[in-house]
This record gives structure tokens, C-alpha cells and sequence, in this order.
């Protein structure tokens, strides 16, 4: 009988927000703003024509939000043949009392480590701290040291590599090395002074173009190729190359990976804003019938 009224006292209602919608939207904008300013250009790394942040970024990040952490648990696989996996099991507190939990892993075989016993367990755990620090405070983004198997990750925190860049013009022939303050990513970000114009399909992404004062980057959705007639007989010629005749202080830059795959192009000069819808519009066009041509025939 008691078990019975226990059963009855039970309220079957949905799980509630703790705000009001407007006052969560004001919060996270807040929220993200204040992220944006805490991190620098030295604390992101561009991979594959994306930004990701660094170790030093989500150090940052937990620092002023007063986040801590601790390991729960650390566990090393060794392989007959010497090579071993360092799994670290991290978790991430907030101050009021949240807490998500990450989990971080390192194969001594990814590359040649200088210092392998150290490096191994010191990337595992750099991994496993970011996860959880990024599940925590910023949406769940995969850090840096998740995606690029070359970052060094020893005590000493390396300096982010320049971009080597060839700019497709006449008046340069030689490789540049220029790091862009504008980002260089098809993702939505919360930057301030950025501008973001999505390029689309219908309902499908097919890029993004990024503006921070005089300079823009336009980046695909995917990486195409850029021998693609959309881009080479188009969008370079018929779009960039009158902009930049038009206007002597524009230049621009073609950023291509070893595949010959367009990551980006970093544009620099001063844009208006018809110009960008230019931009916009030809890239967006090019974009789109690029991945067309690139689909698989039914």
C-alpha cells in the first residue's frame, strides 16, 4: 500500500529550462562574446581551411570562467612490438557545480615524437582536458591537438604555424608566409568585428564568406577542387580578377592543400558592402555548381 501511494505521489512533468528563452539567447551571447575576446589569433590553429583552439585557448577559457580539473583516471596499453596508447580520463568543474568529463587518447605509432614516454601521455592528456573543458563551456568544439597530428604537445607551448600561401597573381611568384587575422573557417563564430555571409544551396551550406576589416576570406563548404571550371574559368577571372582591377589596393590569395583542393581565398583591401555581395553572390554560384559537377551521377 505504501509503495502504491509512493507510485501515485509521482509528478510526470517535462524537464524545465532554467530561464526564459530571451534571457538564455542574452546569456550565451554574453557568453560568447566574452570567449572571443579572451582568445588571440596564437590561440586557434588552422587545419584543413578551419580554425580550431588550442591548449593555451581552452587554458585561457578555464582560467577566467573558473573552471578546474582533475584526472579520474590514467591507463597505458603496451604492444608487443614496444609502441603503446596512453587513455586519460579528465573531468572539468564549473563553480557552480557542473561538471563534464572528457576522454583523451595517444598512440606512441601517430608520428615521431622528440620525447615519446613524455609526449604520449602529456598529449592524452592535453586531449582529455580540452574535451572536457570544451564540453563543458564551449559547445562541445574539438580542440586542436584533436585534429592535427602534428602539434607539438611538450611543456613548452608551441607557437602557432604560419599559413604558406601562393598568391595567383602576376605581380607575385614566390611563396608567402602570412598569417590572416580574419578566420578561415565555414563555421558560424561569435567574433567581435566579424561578419559572416553563409553561402547556400537551398537548405544545404556550400560556404562561407568571413570579413574583418580590410580582410575576407572565402571558404567552401568541402574541399573542391580548383581546376574546377566554376573556379578557374569564373569565379577567379570573371569575379576577383575585375575586383582587383578595379580597385588597385585588393589583392588576393589562393590557398590550395597537396591535392590541389581549394581551402580558402584571403582577400585584403578595403571591401564596401557591394562588394561583398558580389563576392557573395560569385562564390556562391561557383560554389554550388562546383559540387554539383562533383556529384556522383545517379
Amino acid at each position: 500500500m505504501t509503495e502504491e501511494k509512493e507510485q501515485k505521489s509521482i509528478v510526470l512533468a517535462p524537464v524545465m529550462p532554467l530561464v526564459t528563452a530571451e534571457k538564455a539567447a542574452e546569456q550565451w551571447a554574453l557568453f560568447e562574446a566574452l570567449k572571443s575576446k579572451l582568445l588571440s589569433s596564437e590561440d586557434y590553429q588552422s587545419i584543413a581551411g578551419k580554425c580550431y583552439i588550442k591548449r593555451s585557448g581552452f587554458r585561457k577559457i578555464a582560467v577566467y570562467f573558473g573552471i578546474s580539473d582533475r584526472i579520474l583516471k590514467e591507463e597505458r596499453a603496451d604492444r608487443a612490438d614496444g609502441s603503446f596508447t596512453w587513455h586519460i580520463t579528465a573531468e572539468a568543474i564549473a563553480p557552480n557545480g557542473r561538471s563534464c568529463v572528457g576522454v583523451g587518447a595517444c598512440d606512441s605509432r601517430e608520428r615521431k615524437f622528440a620525447h615519446t614516454e613524455h609526449d604520449v601521455l602529456s598529449t592524452a592528456h592535453t586531449r582529455a582536458k580540452s574535451r572536457a573543458i570544451s564540453d563543458l563551456v564551449a559547445g562541445g568544439v574539438v580542440s586542436a591537438e584533436e585534429m592535427s597530428p602534428d602539434t607539438d604537445n611538450s611543456e613548452i607551448e608551441p607557437k602557432q604555424q604560419p599559413l604558406n600561401v601562393t598568391p595567383k597573381t602576376e605581380a607575385a611568384a614566390t611563396t608567402q608566409v602570412y598569417q590572416p587575422k580574419v578566420p578561415v573557417t565555414k563555421d558560424t563564430l561569435v567574433k567581435e568585428g566579424l561578419r559572416q555571409f553563409p553561402l547556400t544551396n537551398g537548405l544545404n551550406a556550400v560556404g562561407m564568406i568571413n570579413v574583418i576589416e580590410d580582410e575576407a576570406s572565402i571558404v567552401p563548404e568541402n574541399p573542391v577542387k580548383s581546376e574546377v571550371s566554376t573556379i578557374k574559368g569564373f569565379l577567379i577571372p570573371r569575379i576577383l580578377e575585375p575586383l582587383k582591377a578595379k580597385h588597385p589596393d585588393v589583392a588576393y590569395t589562393v590557398v590550395e592543400n597537396q591535392k590541389k583542393e581549394l581551402l580558402y581565398i584571403l582577400i585584403t583591401g578595403k571591401l564596401t558592402d557591394k562588394t561583398i555581395k558580389d563576392l557573395q553572390t560569385g562564390a556562391n554560384w561557383a560554389f554550388k555548381k562546383a559540387y554539383e559537377k562533383e556529384a556522383p551521377s545517379q
